[in-house]
């Protein structure tokens, strides 16, 4: 019996802790996923976005952060065109099923969050263009 109860008291106190616990930090954009906006393009575009949009994703990757505070503040750190990191704050908010994040920065974007765990963050979003972003925080 004390052992049915360890086990229960065990499950319970790791689905007690919210998923969201998970987003505060500095997490890194190690990926962007266009192919669901390329679907929507003419063919003959479809290669020349495909380049430029990777080509713009390499000055990125490791380089772009995304810092979740506690108190709902938010700071994207990304290279500007000279390569050097500009820091934009804003605050970020998630919905009350907690699967939408939304951040308020410049303009406001929403993601709907795929993957949520310690160390990986999947966001998705249907605005254009559309695309999925990982993050991982270390």
């Amino acid at each position: 019996m004390k052992k049915i109860f360890s086990f229960a008291l065990i499950v319970f106190l790791f689905s007690a802790c919210s998923k969201s616990d998970h987003l505060p930090g500095k997490w890194t954009l190690t990926d962007i996923n266009y192919e669901r906006h390329f679907e929507s393009l003419p063919a003959e575009l479809k290669d020349l976005f495909k380049v430029k949009m990777g080509e713009q994703f390499a000055k990125l990757k490791g380089k772009t952060f995304f810092v979740f505070n506690e108190d709902k503040s938010l700071e994207l750190i990304a290279p500007n065109f000279d390569g050097k990191p500009i820091t934009d704050k804003g605050t970020y908010t998630l919905n009350a099923s907690k699967d939408s994040l939304f951040f308020n920065i410049a303009i406001t974007e929403s993601y709907h969050i795929d993957t949520l765990s310690p160390n990986l963050l999947v966001l998705s979003t249907e605005e254009t263009p559309k695309r999925t972003l990982t993050l991982t925080k270390k």
